[in-house]
């Protein structure tokens, strides 16, 4: 148990440097400074609530719950990326991730 809470530590430790380059190159120059701070924000909050929100389902439901919270929290944001995938294929006439991609070589080509 012990290893795999190291190997988790390694993987957050190389994660959390790459999602910065991917939200520094993604998002143009005026934006970014709000979209860091909207980033920082989250990962400080989920750095808070979820020992606490683990803490409690442990308590009360013992720790099979915490699989099942995670499971459920896996398929809503499945199901969020394929809403928000058919609003951006309707809102730019394509479908889904080729059509709006269509033109463009990479995401900062947009800038």
């Amino acid at each position: 148990m012990i290893a795999a809470r190291a190997v988790q530590g390694v993987g957050n430790a190389l994660i959390t440097p790459s999602a910065l380059a991917i939200v520094r190159s993604v998002f143009p120059p005026a934006e970014l400074r709000g979209r860091l701070a909207a980033w920082g924000a989250a990962a400080s909050a989920g750095m808070v609530a979820g020992p606490v929100a683990g803490g409690l389902l442990t308590e009360h439901f013992g720790w099979r719950a915490l699989f099942l919270a995670n499971a459920r929290g896996a398929a809503r944001g499945r199901w969020g990326d394929r809403v928000r995938r058919a609003r951006r294929a309707r809102t730019r006439g394509g479908t889904g991730r080729r059509g709006r991609r269509a033109g463009r070589s990479s995401p900062s080509s947009t800038r």
